[in-house]
């Protein structure tokens, strides 16, 4: 079976703050994106390594990427992360996968035990989650609409995989039915139908989004070392 890897980095990171999008921003000595690269480079269970990266930062993302041997391409994103999410599987569909891995880059403390326990899954759909751990509400208009279930609620986070196919059928699904800004490649999936694994996830894989979330992915890796 042939996996394939797919670093979406090809948001813009305004969150984040600054002009450089938080995927090419320092953190724990190197760019935020190198810190998946390396972890994908090095897993045997992956065969080929694709990034997306914004529109106009594709040299740069280049000469970062060079070190890595599995890196096959980087291509520019689209204006969400479903649109990128979408650009990694047009261009990889002239010779698809039987098997993709997607992960965002604003994770960088992805680890290799994550990519070898979604690559076990396989031909299955797969995401790592979190428990929910506070008491978590639907909200609108400022006000607290409904109390939901803890027990049922699950935090999500990259990496996912799944067959190619499917997430490529779910994405041009979504387009017929004018979805533009679905968030998630398995919420994508679940609307056909499709079961989507879920694997215990990690509390340190924090996504980076503001300039908190920087320092704190700063401390987590030099606590790892």
């Amino acid at each position: 079976m042939r996996i394939v890897a797919a670093i979406l980095a090809g948001g813009k990171g305004e969150r984040a703050g600054g002009e450089v999008p938080k995927q090419f921003l320092p953190v724990g000595g190197k760019p935020l994106l190198l810190h998946s690269a390396e972890i994908f480079d090095g897993c045997p269970e992956v065969s080929s390594l694709l990034v997306v990266v914004p529109d106009g930062w594709v040299k740069e993302a280049k000469e970062l990427l060079k070190p890595f041997r599995k890196l096959t391409a980087v291509i520019p994103g689209g204006e969400t992360r479903q649109a990128s999410s979408f650009c990694a599987l047009r261009h990889l569909s002239p010779s698809p996968p039987d098997y993709l891995i997607i992960h965002d880059a604003a994770r960088p403390l992805i680890t290799s035990q994550m990519v070898r326990r979604i690559a076990a899954c396989a031909p299955h759909p797969a995401t790592f989650a979190l428990r929910a751990t506070d008491t978590v509400a639907e909200g609108a208009k400022g006000k607290v609409m409904k109390v939901l279930d803890r027990e049922r609620v699950y935090l999500i986070q990259t990496p996912q995989g799944a067959p190619f196919s499917l997430l490529y059928e779910a994405h041009l699904a979504a387009q017929r039915e004018g979805i533009r800004d679905a968030s998630d490649d398995m919420g994508l999936l679940l609307r056909r139908g499709v079961q989507v694994t879920l694997l215990e996830g990690d509390r340190s894989n924090i996504k980076v989004t503001t300039p908190e979330d920087l320092l704190l992915a700063e401390a987590l890796l030099r606590e790892r070392g």
